[in-house]
């Protein structure tokens, strides 16, 4: 898309209309949810239009099956959704389903609900890697890049598909998903893109204006792509003004957008995040301390179905630490893990609390995955079952899931590690591995973008604009190629509002740029203000807040939510304080 260009590009449209029912049925099938799959199309869309001066002559088709089917995989994710609904009896369209409403159906009618009953047997990833191979014809290797995982993974799922019956043919696949209405998203996907893009500027302009006086320079995007020197003034000890939809000021300093985040003080007052019930997330995240925990072993309970939200450490009975996670379906909602103890003596003078990070619960909501020295530790919480795994490495500090489900990519003081948790085989990564989509690596005067495959293997490195991002904290990344990370702001951009850490994002598209969201607070105990946690729907980036409690000096954790387009601050969550008790919280958690 050009830059400030209003008018939808006479290509986009043409690609977007010759291929956009095809996507929205193909989205259906995988998601099961007409309105979902509306929603996950509109965003698809949206991002191609972003990108579309980018992409328009190589990859515009993968671009946007690739945005498409990870955010309804996403969002299917989120809801909880398990295989078979449609299977226990209530249909598709809303109708009960039993044997005397089927004799009084057509053929095509009934075949239609078995294929619905059929697709409702496999996983949502499963049922992705069919519609890309069987109803979009595409190739194993491209709907295993596009999905992120390896090319066995999606024959496998293929040939699961196809076993059922032999329902799942393409021409089953359409007419199973024939009923969607057909909708024309392209000229919105291209208005939501220009808006985005106005709306930045605009606030940045606006920003500038009000913080006025003399003072420090800053350059500001004007609306013809130029650039222009203003004064503004540094504000070291006032917080800044936060609107009570919870927009937040922010400026432009040498073409980057830098929000101006409130004080630790006011984070209470900000407006509850919209999306927070939808993501199961309470108004105050707990490890159980006020409420009674189940025991997740042979003793206790032997596994449980729900999806886990999150993830806390709690110090152990005897010494070091154990797992609590929060599963908001279950009752009791919290359940403890003494079967996985970490750490030794667990006091302030024994072993450091294990780091927990963006990607301890895998996609699955069901795989957490934690660290020890030379050992890593899988749980699944459905059958309370434990895997351990020798890692060669005694400094072993952190460890995640892959994007492919199956791999785990975990982290020591000089190596990094690369194991297989379905054969438990371990290897020394040769080169740089991650496991998210993408990551941000500062070069001192420069930072890095570097994409990954699902397997965590590099694929790809782009040169970020702007001066080099010192990241704080691990990357979390989503399926838009954004990643957040917890950040020290370079001198030349923090001597502008006297700030020195914040939460950086960055977007692969074009060339990449930074937007900033910059803390009030300084660093605390040691630990920085931000950190970066997770992605909630429509760029949308979850953070962790921490600061000191100027009465008692305890830590104060909050989970803050985002909008990096809307300029938008939100409080999803307060979380319960640290204490040294038994069952006591220990500061390390996880969503």
């Amino acid at each position: 898309m050009t830059r400030g260009g209003s008018d939808p590009d006479p290509d986009f449209l043409e690609f977007v209309h010759a291929r956009q029912h095809t996507l929205l049925r193909a989205a259906f099938l995988v998601g099961g949810d007409p309105d979902l799959a509306q929603r996950s199309l509109l965003e698809a869309l949206t991002v191609l239009a972003r990108q579309w001066e980018s992409v328009r002559e190589e990859r515009p088709d993968a671009v946007v099956r690739t945005v498409l089917h990870r955010d309804v995989l996403l969002s299917v994710r989120r809801r909880g959704r398990s295989a078979g609904d449609t299977a226990r009896g209530t249909d598709r369209y809303g109708d009960v389903v039993d044997d005397a409403d089927r004799e009084d159906r057509d053929d095509e009618e009934e075949r239609r609900r078995d294929v619905i009953v059929a697709l409702d047997s496999l996983t949502p990833q499963q049922r992705s890697a069919l519609v890309l191979r069987v109803y979009d014809e595409r190739t194993t290797h491209d709907a295993a890049e596009i999905l992120g995982v390896r090319a066995g993974v999606v024959e496998e799922a293929v040939e699961a598909g196809l076993s059922t019956e032999r329902l799942l043919s393409r021409e089953a696949l359409e007419l199973a998903s024939e009923e969607v209405v057909e909708v024309d998203l392209a000229e919105s996907a291209w208005a939501r893109a220009v808006l985005a893009r106005r709306t930045v500027r605009r606030r940045s302009l606006l920003a500038v204006a009000g913080l006025g006086a003399a003072g420090v320079a800053v350059a500001v995007v004007r609306s013809d792509g130029a650039q222009t020197a203003l004064r503004v003034t540094p504000s070291p000890t006032t917080s800044p003004t936060v609107a009570g939809d919870g927009t937040l000021p922010f400026l432009g300093v040498s073409g980057i957008q830098v929000s101006l985040a409130p004080g630790a003080r006011f984070e209470p007052d900000l407006p509850r995040y919209p999306d927070a019930a939808s993501l199961a997330l309470p108004s105050r995240l707990t490890t159980g301390e006020d409420r009674p925990r189940t025991v997740l072993d042979p003793n206790g309970i032997a596994g449980v179905e729900g999806s886990v939200r999150a993830v806390f450490l709690v110090h152990a009975d005897g010494g070091g630490y154990e797992p609590v996670v929060f599963i908001p379906a279950e009752v009791p909602t919290h359940v403890t893990v003494p079967g996985v103890r970490l750490g030794g003596s667990g006091d302030a003078s024994g072993d450091r609390v294990p780091v927990l990070g963006p990607r301890t619960i895998a996609e699955d909501r069901h795989r957490l995955v934690f660290v020890q020295p030379k050992a890593l530790i899988i749980l699944d919480t459905r059958d309370a079952s434990t895997t351990w795994i020798e890692v060669p490495d005694p400094s072993l500090l952190s460890a995640g899931w892959a994007r492919d489900g199956e791999t785990v990519i975990a982290r020591g003081a000089t190596d990094s590690w690369v194991i297989d948790s379905g054969t438990e085989k371990v290897r020394r990564a040769d080169g740089p591995v991650g496991a998210e989509w993408v990551d941000l690596v500062n070069l001192g005067s420069r930072s890095l973008l570097r994409s990954f495959s699902g397997a965590g293997a590099l694929t790809d490195t782009r040169e970020m604009r702007g001066p080099g991002i010192s990241p704080t904290s691990p990357p979390v990344a989503n399926t838009e190629g954004w990643v957040a990370v917890g950040a020290s702001i370079p001198l030349d951009i923090s001597r502008a509002m006297s700030r020195d850490h914040g939460i950086v994002v960055v977007q692969g598209d074009l060339r990449p740029t930074p937007r900033i969201m910059a803390a009030t607070q300084g660093p605390s105990r040691g630990a920085r203000p931000y950190r970066a946690v997770a992605w909630g729907p429509r760029d949308v980036v979850l953070l962790e807040s921490l600061s000191i409690d100027q009465d008692d000096g305890s830590a104060v954790r909050r989970l803050l939510a985002w909008d990096v387009i809307g300029g938008q601050l939100w409080l999803a969550s307060e979380l319960e304080p640290e204490s040294a008790d038994v069952g006591g919280f220990t500061g390390s958690w996880a969503i």
